[in-house]
């Protein structure tokens, strides 16, 4: 369900960027994360051509590693 819920989001957040952006989406990446809630495999991280996407519903700590904290997610 978390994993669901992060790719939805990442999309939605991509699809955003893209109507602001003259770019064109280019697929996805996938990433494995450990997490609270136990490991979460092949999460879809969207990308754009242009390369300058970034999702901010990701910490800018999962760009570097591989461990995800859902504590917000936990409390909402």
């Amino acid at each position: 369900m978390v994993k669901v819920l992060l790719d939805v989001l990442m999309k939605e957040e991509r699809d955003i960027y893209l109507e602001n952006h003259p770019t064109k989406a280019n697929a996805y990446y996938t990433r494995d994360l450990l997490t609270l809630v136990g490991p979460l495999e092949n999460l879809k991280v969207p990308r754009i051509r242009a390369g300058d996407f970034h999702p901010q519903t990701l910490p800018t700590e999962l760009r570097g590693g591989n461990q995800l904290v859902l504590g917000q997610l936990n409390e909402a």
